[in-house]
C-alpha cells in the first residue's frame, strides 16, 4: 500500500483512478485538508511553466550525470585528503625518516679516538690453564701506542714462592 505522501503526489499530478481519487478526497476532508490545494498547485504549475526563462535541455540525462558527478567529486577528494596516505606524502615521510635516522646514527655512535686511557686495556684472561680453580689471571697493558709498551699478567691465587737469589749474584 502506498503512503499518504505518495497518494497525495499522485492526486496532485492526476495519477489516481476515479475510484481512488474519490476515496482519497474523502480521506482529505476527514483530515480537515482543503481540496482547494490541488487547484492552487495546478495554477502555480501553469504560471511557472509560462514564466520560466530556462532553456529546454536537449539531453537531460547528460545534465543529471554531470550534476551528480560534480556532487560526488568533492566528497571523494575530501575522503582522499583525510586518509593521509597519498604517495607523495609517503615519499616525504620516508625521506624525513631516513634523514632523522642518519642524524641520530652520526650523533649517537661515538667516533673512535686515538687516545685511550689505560683502564680500557684491563682484561680478564679467559684461557689460563691451571690445575687449581682458585688461580685467576688478569692482563694489564701500560701504554698501547708508545714505544715503552708493556703487558703484565697478574696471577692471583698462587702460593707465595720465595725468590732464590744465588749467592754469587751480589
Amino acid at each position: 500500500m502506498k503512503t499518504f505522501e505518495e497518494r497525495y503526489t499522485a492526486w496532485l499530478d492526476g495519477g489516481l483512478t476515479t475510484e481512488a481519487q474519490t476515496a482519497f478526497e474523502k480521506e482529505l476532508t476527514e483530515r480537515g485538508e482543503p481540496l482547494e490545494a490541488k487547484l492552487d498547485y495546478l495554477q502555480f504549475r501553469a504560471f511557472y511553466a509560462a514564466s520560466s526563462t530556462a532553456p529546454k535541455l536537449e539531453s537531460a540525462d547528460f545534465f543529471n550525470h554531470s550534476l551528480f558527478q560534480n556532487l560526488e567529486e568533492p566528497d571523494q577528494k575530501q575522503r582522499a585528503a583525510s586518509a593521509g596516505w597519498s604517495l607523495p606524502r609517503l615519499a616525504w615521510l620516508g625521506g624525513l625518516s631516513m634523514t632523522t635516522a642518519l642524524v641520530l646514527f652520526i650523533a649517537i655512535i661515538p667516533k673512535k679516538s686515538e687516545t685511550h686511557s689505560q683502564a680500557a686495556y684491563i682484561a680478564q684472561v679467559i684461557s689460563a690453564r691451571s690445575a687449581d680453580p682458585q688461580i685467576s689471571a688478569t692482563a694489564f697493558q701500560t701504554h698501547p701506542f708508545e714505544n715503552d709498551d708493556m703487558t703484565v699478567v697478574w696471577l692471583d691465587g698462587l702460593d707465595y714462592v720465595p725468590a732464590n737469589v744465588p749467592e754469587n749474584a751480589q
